[in-house]
């Protein structure tokens, strides 16, 4: 092997491993977002059901 293949070698390694750590920060970035995304739908469901209950109990205290 040429000294030219092997530079050109250790480049493609070296290319390889920077697309490695884009694609890891590439996912973790859409990870966090799915995450936050399921944080916030889950509050909201928190907020509704508490909603729901304290309704449920302004009716039922209105009615006796």
């Amino acid at each position: 092997m040429t000294k030219r293949e092997c530079e050109m070698l250790e480049m493609e390694k070296k290319l390889e491993s920077l697309m490695d750590e884009v694609w890891k920060d590439y996912y973790s970035e859409i990870g966090n977002a799915q995450l936050e995304e399921t944080n916030n739908m889950f509050d909201h469901l928190c907020k509704e059901e508490e909603w729901q209950s304290n309704n449920l109990r302004l009716k039922t205290a209105v009615s006796y």
